[in-house]
């Protein structure tokens, strides 16, 4: 049963972040994707929104962070670097 419910957390946890970005709420979204990188290390939708919400709050610092911290999550998950597709996705976030 347990198992059921942790399967259902995720993709909750994704659509809730999706909908608190959407209605401008940036520190929401922020919020709910620092706690669900607590259980899935290596979610790019939840670094996509923490890095989304970081520049719209013009908090570069956790930006830069947060992009540290997924290539080397990466690195040690994959052993091998952050494709070049995702890099200059998030690369683009950051620099517009």
């Amino acid at each position: 049963m347990r198992t059921k419910y942790k399967s259902y957390f995720v993709p909750i946890s994704e659509e809730l972040i999706k909908l608190l970005f959407a209605d401008e709420n940036y520190d929401g979204a922020l919020h709910y994707s620092e706690n669900l990188l607590k259980y899935d290390l290596l979610n790019l939708t939840c670094y996509e929104y923490i890095i989304n919400s970081t520049v719209k709050l013009n908090k570069p610092q956790i930006t830069k962070a947060r992009y540290t911290q997924l290539v080397k999550y990466y690195k040690k998950e994959y052993d091998e670097s952050l494709p070049l597709v995702l890099s200059k996705r998030f690369e683009n976030i950051i620099t517009n």
